[in-house]
């Protein structure tokens, strides 16, 4: 659980609304509060307290170690995060990403382990360590005027980045401009990861490295194959249905088969304790009631401790977040499990001490390698193949997933014309056509079409990807590209009665349940 804090959050001049509850609630008694607090999260099923919950956070709005003292009581682990790029940028005065080749940057790294780490060698209740968050991992783009070496080479004349970046252009045998972007990059992200590791275990040998706490982007399999050798497992952010099974896959193969935490993840409602429902900020999926967002979260959590790759899972954050109007990104949010004046959300805190109490039989299953009944495909790798019906099976004539040709999607005989492949990112691709399933969004219609677009970009939404599980259900995510999270709702490709198109998810419905399959040798005689 993320941001356990007796100060919540204060974004505007009148502080912490949820601070000046609790403040009257426990009167003025932070270790009640905290007691009161670690309980509800136990009793919820969760063991740990993550990111912004310790007693060492540069940028917490008060470094209070009241939670993380009470989880320490209990029994919980808790994860510091140590954020050294931020550090280094309040030591230094400066803003972006540091340059990590500067000698100043091996001092300030030094200095944050010693602050964060030193004193917690031998504290049996650390899980381990993140590194840094989001925006200051290391950066991802690769385009021209967006990457990390446009950023070095505009430093000062001298300064060991620049030098570097200099030097590294000067011996660049890729003659493609985004190529050479992206190697430098990795080199980038390859000596950070270098340097914050080595500082933390020359300080604390005894607990794990968790890495940098990434957004869910495009580009990012070089930033994790740089952390690859460094870290203990990979940290990742992810708001959207659904983890991405293929898209984890991908990261999880590019960064040294590490496994990984999802480090912050979340839905909101608009029926909540704090604000009408209008003009919300924050990141994840928006549904309308508590009860839809309780399944919501169910839902993600299943599929995500099916890979047997994640290992961990923190909630993005105990308390909702206030209404600020000079902050367009993060106020009046429904995130918490607790509203601003403390009153608990009780059909989602339900919901999570169920979904934690099946967590690792959901885990043996999914490293059981089970799949939808039928599959001869990958479930959550790579496949080519049939997308079929599995309620018509078995039969003589099952429907598969076929291209019309005005380039909208139908169901009719399978075929060798209506081959699909998997693509890294999880899209669906039509071999013949060569183009990719997507969401007829334009006509705000729940029709699937074709689009050209296959490759995500900074520059639009992602194309609709698609997962595929043991529930047999083909559900759309999509991941954050840096603007709205998700362009449209949760969706499953269902039957209807027109054709085929999307809906809401239901498990166990068999107009949504299909299968992938490489030939036809399950289609009948």
């Amino acid at each position: 659980m993320d941001h356990v804090m007796y100060s919540g959050d204060r974004f505007g001049p009148e502080g912490s609304p949820y601070e000046q509850a609790v403040t009257v609630k426990y009167h003025n008694n932070r270790t009640a509060w905290a007691e009161a607090t670690v309980a509800r999260i136990d009793a919820a099923g969760f063991n740990t307290l993550g990111s912004w919950s310790s007693a060492s956070c540069p940028d917490c709005w008060e470094t209070d170690g009241a939670a993380q003292a009470a989880a320490i009581r209990r029994g919980l682990f808790y994860t510091p995060i140590i954020l050294f790029a931020t550090r280094y940028n309040h030591e230094h005065n400066t803003t972006g990403f540091p340059d990590v080749f500067a000698p100043t940057f091996n001092a300030s790294a030094a200095e944050s382990a010693r602050l964060v780490c030193g004193t917690r060698a031998d504290d049996s209740a650390v899980l381990g360590y993140f590194l840094d968050n989001e925006n200051s991992c290391p950066p991802t783009g690769t385009t021209v005027g967006n990457s990390v070496l446009d950023t070095y080479l505009a430093l000062a004349t001298g300064s060991p980045g620049r030098a570097a970046a200099e030097r590294f252009l000067t011996d660049a045998s890729d003659a493609n401009a985004e190529g050479v972007r992206a190697r430098f990059a990795a080199t980038v992200a390859q000596r950070y990861f270098a340097v914050t590791t080595s500082a933390i275990r020359s300080v604390d040998p005894n607990h794990l490295v968790l890495g940098c706490k990434f957004m869910s982007v495009s580009n990012l399999e070089p930033m994790v194959a740089a952390g690859g050798p460094y870290v203990d497992a990979h940290a990742i952010d992810i708001y959207a249905w659904t983890p991405g099974l293929s898209y984890l896959n991908a990261l999880y193969n590019a960064g040294n088969q590490k496994p990984f935490v999802i480090a912050e993840f979340g839905f909101q409602a608009r029926e909540n304790l704090c604000n009408d429902g209008s003009g919300m900020g924050g990141a994840g999926p928006l549904v309308t009631t508590q009860a839809q967002r309780a399944a919501a979260w169910t839902d993600f959590v299943a599929k995500a401790v099916s890979l047997p790759f994640v290992v961990g899972f923190h909630h993005f954050q105990y308390t909702d977040q206030p209404w600020f109007p000079d902050d367009h990104i993060r106020y009046k949010t429904n995130m918490g499990v607790v509203s601003l004046n403390d009153t608990a959300y009780t059909t989602l805190l339900g919901a999570m001490g169920q979904t934690n109490a099946r967590v690792d039989g959901l885990h043996a299953l999914g490293a059981s390698g089970q799949r939808c009944a039928g599959d001869s495909g990958i479930s959550n790798g790579t496949f080519t193949g049939y997308i079929v019906l599995s309620g018509q099976l078995p039969g003589p004539a099952p429907e598969c997933l076929v291209a019309v040709a005005d380039g909208t999607i139908g169901l009719g005989e399978c075929s060798s014309e209506d081959v699909w492949t998997t693509l890294s990112g999880g899209q669906l691709q039509h071999l013949r056509m060569g183009q990719c399933l997507d969401i007829n969004r334009a006509s705000g219609s729940n029709g699937l079409v074709l689009t050209p677009t296959c490759t995500p970009s900074d520059s639009r939404e992602v194309p609709a990807s698609w997962e595929h599980g043991v529930d047999c259900l083909l559900m759309n995510y999509c991941r954050w590209l840096g603007t709205p999270v998700c362009g449209y709702e949760q969706g499953c490709i269902t039957k209807t009665a027109g054709g085929v198109g999307t809906s809401d998810c239901i498990v166990g419905d068999p107009s949504m349940r299909w299968v992938l399959n490489h030939s036809h040798s399950i289609l009948g005689p």
